[in-house]
């Protein structure tokens, strides 16, 4: 069985968990493998007082989905996002496959909630970014979407 990153820091390190969490100053540290990283990916126990929310922001798309499943590619914040509007819902992940970084935006497919990359043929499901057919076995990047004034807001 192939380690994913994640498991591999969880191993060396594991008070590292992916929920109600915080980031770590940003220090230099090695990982499991070897390698020189920046630390401040390195996650500990969130407090109130640690906690900070990501800014939203504004989108042109307006906020009442296609009748069918569609994949909208979107620059926010300087990140390549794609849009998706699944079952009337709103969702947005990172435009790229974590299998062999295809863009979705490209090469991408909406079946129900499932994302498909057509590359390879992994699937991920939309709304949790979990893989759910390999080739991928690491889960892709989702963020947050809302409505206000009558546009997408995308929380980065």
């Amino acid at each position: 069985m192939q380690l994913t990153h994640q498991d591999r820091v969880e191993q060396a390190w594991p008070a590292v968990r992916f929920g109600g969490i915080a980031a770590l100053p940003s220090v230099a540290a090695p990982d499991p493998m070897g390698e020189l990283h920046s630390a401040s990916h390195l996650l500990r126990p969130a407090t109130a007082a640690t906690l900070t929310t990501m800014p939203w922001h504004r989108t042109d798309l307006p906020a009442d989905p296609p009748n069918a499943p569609t994949l909208t590619p979107i620059a926010v914040a300087g990140r390549a996002l794609v849009l998706s509007s699944a079952g009337g819902e709103w969702f947005a992940v990172e435009d790229r496959c974590s299998h062999a970084g295809c863009a979705f935006s490209e090469d991408g497919a909406i079946e129900g909630d499932r994302l498909i990359c057509d590359c390879h043929g992994s699937e991920f499901d939309i709304r949790t970014g979990a893989v759910m057919a390999p080739p991928a076995v690491d889960p892709i990047a989702t963020f947050a979407v809302r409505v206000s004034g009558g546009r997408l807001e995308v929380e980065l």
